[in-house]
């Protein structure tokens, strides 16, 4: 929130599935699922986006995933020192085709300033 306005929604949990929705052997964590609430306050995300990073690496974490709605994978590149490696959009091409889901989300492997 700022000035008692939603600006972005994050949530944070772990994946136990692939991108074709079948089991991991072991899970990931964490990823965080980014919502911009108002895709015209750039800034605004950009800058909870980096509060959120900064938060999990003072926790301990060295690199976290990101999964991003299509074409908002961008703010990644804006937030403050954060590296990414594209690992997968998900759910997978072969669960899309099978249940006829056209976009997938964008899933990065983030490493933390």
């Amino acid at each position: 929130l700022k000035d008692g306005k939603l600006v972005a929604c994050f949530l944070m949990r772990s994946a136990s599935q692939d991108e074709n929705l079948k089991p991991l052997s072991s899970p990931i964590y964490p990823i965080i699922a980014f919502y911009p609430a108002d895709t015209n306050a750039v800034t605004d995300n950009i800058e909870a986006l980096t509060s959120i990073l900064l938060w999990l690496k003072e926790k301990g974490f060295r690199k976290v995933w990101f999964r991003a709605p299509p074409a908002k994978a961008w703010f990644l590149d804006k937030a403050v020192g954060v590296t990414k490696r594209f690992v997968c959009s998900y759910p997978g091409e072969e669960y899309r085709r099978k249940h006829g889901i056209p976009k997938a989300w964008e899933v990065f492997e983030v490493q933390l300033p």
